[in-house]
């Protein structure tokens, strides 16, 4: 056979039907093929309908066929994964609009969001798919008030034990308000045959002029009395004139400031008055049938007509009674019971007999006992002793008895004297101050400290020690 009749004309490629396609796929199928493109499977199981048109010599046979372009194949990087399946399958679904993929990827940006959110809002529990690493929020040190009050606490601790240290250090007998120079009650002794001049000069020199011109203006010179007779410390040139005398004038018995129920049955019996103990007795029975809590400090000094013990008795309560009863409203406003105002008032009256002074030392007195301290005067020992002349034993003083106030804190069980009408109005009227000590110099004169340590510094400049 010749070779023209094995030769077979070449297939005119079908025609391709005409399919609805974006003008995008049209002009990838015009572009020009490439170099070698491996096919893949589904490449291979294209239809005959997307065959090429061009005939193509096939491998062990002299049959050609047309030439025909493939189809360029489109960038697959920036295609999703289904994208370049459909792509290599030959593009069997239409490629979606640029508005679908806009809003796809609003979409995925939309549950991006969401997801990021419930990631911030949950337990971590859920996973997102980005990592957002935020600051954490500041937290507030709640630890540094905790420290600070801490630190407090400990200055407070330290300061308490610094002052129960110092207060160890002082020693009962140390804590003294009183003067230390004891107020020791004038004592005259008289014996037969003493005359004025004589007599004058067993008193204090401020006092001889007074007592001599009392003695010369009422001609009692001549009227002395022997004996011996005691008087407060200050009691007036005058005053010892008249209780010495023997006159008929002699019968307006005087009772002094600070004068004890015995100091007044002493006087009564040297005058002649009264017999020893009488006084005392009656005083006794008379506190007893008026129901008084005590018999001490609750008969107020002064002048009185003197006719029988029972009357004096009862003049003197009655005069404490109505000085109480003008004053009553300032009785209510101390917040003080009768009992303890006659208490006060008995006390510093055997601390002075200056109206002036006695106002200031009734406010320390009063400073001392709202602060639950020992008044810490001497006078109430020595009225205990009976000793008001002679210096205290350091030993008395460290022995925890009724009328001990270095020790006791509070008030004596009862008063210590009668007290005068100054010494009451002052426990009524108290100075305004804060200091809580006093002293006296050798003069009488009258200081006073707000602490103990000031109180030490005074007492050493006052007796230059």
């Amino acid at each position: 056979m010749s070779e023209n009749s094995f030769k077979v004309p070449a297939k005119t490629p079908r025609p391709v039907k005409k399919d609805v396609k974006s003008d995008s796929v049209k002009a990838e199928a015009k572009a020009p093929a490439r170099k070698t493109v491996k096919k893949t499977p589904a490449q291979k199981k294209q239809p005959a309908s997307e065959k090429p048109d061009a005939p193509r010599k096939l491998k062990g046979s002299d049959l050609s066929f047309s030439k025909q372009e493939l189809p360029a194949l489109p960038s697959l990087a920036n295609m999703t994964r289904e994208e370049r399946i459909r792509a290599l399958s030959g593009g069997g679904e239409k490629k979606k609009p640029k508005t679908e993929e806009k809003t796809a990827g609003s979409e995925r940006t939309e549950i991006t969001r969401i997801k990021e959110s419930v990631r911030k809002n949950s337990d971590g529990k859920v996973s997102a798919p980005v990592r957002v690493h935020e600051a954490p929020p500041a937290k507030r040190d709640s630890s540094v008030f905790l420290r600070l009050g801490f630190v407090f606490l400990v200055f407070l601790l330290i300061i308490l034990i610094v002052i129960l240290l110092k207060r160890r250090t002082v020693k009962p007998a140390e804590v003294i308000i009183a003067s230390s120079k004891p107020q020791a009650d004038l004592t005259v002794s008289i014996t037969s045959g003493m005359g004025a001049s004589q007599v004058s000069s067993l008193l204090p020199e401020e006092e001889r002029e007074a007592f001599l011109s009392f003695l010369s203006e009422n001609n009692l010179a001549s009227s002395i009395r022997t004996g011996e007779f005691s008087f407060p410390a200050g009691t007036g040139g005058e005053e010892i004139a008249l209780e010495i005398t023997r006159r008929e004038t002699s019968r307006n018995f005087t009772v002094y400031a600070g004068y004890t129920v015995s100091d007044i049955d002493q006087a009564l019996s040297v005058r002649g008055l009264a017999a020893p103990g009488e006084f005392i007795r009656k005083a006794e029975e008379y506190a007893s049938s008026h129901g008084l809590s005590f018999t001490e400090g609750y008969f107020l000094a002064g002048s009185y007509g003197f006719t029988d013990t029972g009357t004096l008795l009862d003049e003197m309560h009655e005069a404490l009674l109505d000085l109480l009863r003008a004053n009553a409203d300032a009785v209510m406003e101390s917040g003080l019971s009768v009992d303890d105002i006659v208490k006060i008032a008995s006390i510093i009256n055997r601390e002075s007999q200056d109206s002036v002074q006695l106002k200031t030392i009734a406010a320390i007195v009063l400073n001392r006992i709202r602060l639950a301290m020992p008044i810490g005067v001497d006078a109430t020992t020595r009225y205990e002793t009976g000793n008001w002349k002679d210096p205290i034993p350091q030993s008395t003083y460290e022995k925890d008895t009724p009328y001990n106030t270095r020790r006791k804190a509070g008030l004596p069980p009862s008063g210590i004297g009668c007290p005068g009408s100054d010494a009451v109005l002052a426990v009524l009227d108290p100075d305004k101050t804060d200091h809580l000590y006093y002293l006296h110099d050798e003069e009488g004169k009258l200081y006073t400290s707000a602490s103990y340590e000031d109180h030490l510094s005074t007492y050493e400049k006052v007796h230059q020690i």
